[in-house]
């Protein structure tokens, strides 16, 4: 009897031995697979790294020296940051595995650093910055404007001017984009897309929608005309004028046209 339960224990033991065996087989190919992705990959954030932060320098010195960046540089980018992220949490799927291991801790924690750099450079950036279409100037994230200062035209030649770019005449939503604005025509005057409707209050074109502030040099006067500009040449304030030209009334100034910007946050995903 004594011989036969040894022999049932015995037995009994060999499938708890087996389940370790196996269960140590699977770690090590478990260990050697993510080894071998860290061999591949960690190579590749590093130069995808180092690429995004160079396109993202890159459109820092566009906007520094002409307010504009070229065109196809903010898809590069986008496409840039998206394969430097996909690439990075492929990676942090792992990342108690390599934060354990002397060979890879080390290059793992560096690289981790480098990328939330990156994420931290364009969250910054967003706060101040909007994707524009070639041609537009960003000013802040109040919008995109292409600025047509040294051209004279009339009101309406203006508006539809704008009207074949898909943009809208210059409107203002805000003291603060005002404010910006001035400092960019500074020297120059600029038709907006404002209009008086019947009732005599003053409304934006595209959404007929009253204006939120207002900045007259002096009251404007229903014979001096339903549309306006902005006189930045000395006298800073809007001044009412006739829409349409005619013999006695073909006042013609510059203008620029308006459009929305594509946030950063959302170009680059930032969020996830």
């Amino acid at each position: 009897n004594k011989l036969l339960k040894k022999f049932l224990n015995v037995f009994s033991e060999n499938p708890k031995s087996l389940d370790r065996k196996n269960s140590t087989e699977k770690s090590l190919k478990e260990n050697m697979k993510v080894e071998k992705k860290a061999e591949l990959l960690l190579p590749k954030l590093e130069t995808y790294l180092t690429k995004t932060t160079e396109k993202i320098e890159e459109i820092k010195t566009q906007l520094n020296q002409t307010r504009m960046v070229e065109d196809g540089v903010w898809e590069e980018a986008r496409k840039e940051v998206k394969a430097t992220k996909d690439i990075f949490k492929q990676l942090n799927a792992s990342s108690d595995y390599f934060e354990k291991s002397k060979l890879l801790g080390e290059i793992w924690e560096q690289r981790k650093l480098d990328f939330l750099g990156l994420m931290t450079s364009l969250s910054l950036m967003s706060k101040n910055t909007l994707a524009c279409d070639p041609g537009y100037e960003n000013i802040a994230t109040h919008g995109c404007y292409r600025m047509h200062l040294d051209q004279k035209y009339s009101f309406e030649e203006a508006f539809y001017a704008c009207q074949v770019e898909e943009s809208d005449l210059l409107e203002i939503k805000s003291r603060r984009e005002y404010s910006r604005v001035m400092d960019r025509v500074k020297g120059f005057n600029v038709w907006m897309g404002i209009k008086r409707d019947f009732m005599g209050f003053w409304r934006w074109i595209s959404n007929n929608k009253e204006t939120g502030f207002t900045d007259w040099y002096r009251k404007p006067r229903r014979v001096d005309g339903a549309c306006a500009y902005i006189d930045n040449t000395g006298q800073a304030g809007w001044f009412n004028y006739h829409c349409t030209a005619s013999n006695n009334k073909n006042y013609k100034t510059g203008f620029a046209c308006k459009r929305e910007g594509v946030k950063l946050e959302i170009l680059f995903d930032l969020r996830n």
